[in-house]
């Protein structure tokens, strides 16, 4: 559930007054949504962006080592 901007404020305030840094507190509540939009990844959106991150990888080098080995072997027999 992501907080509303007054409640992030009055966090941010507190811990402030009480650590004396803004910056440690700063980093603490960017792990903490501020929007809807902001929600932490669930574990089946990680999966499916590695999956998709592999296949790209996959076609990627596929496609490569296919110009590749076009490229060869157009230059053995050509010459």
């Amino acid at each position: 559930m992501a907080m509303t901007e007054r409640s992030r404020s009055i966090l941010f305030q507190r811990l402030s007054s009480l650590t004396h840094d803004d910056e440690a507190v700063g980093e603490m509540m960017s792990y903490f949504p501020a929007r809807d939009v902001e929600e932490p990844a669930t574990k089946e959106f990680v999966r499916a962006e590695i999956h998709a991150a592999t296949t790209r990888f996959i076609v990627w080098t596929i496609s490569t080592n296919t110009a590749i080995l076009g490229l060869f072997v157009a230059l053995t027999r050509g010459g």
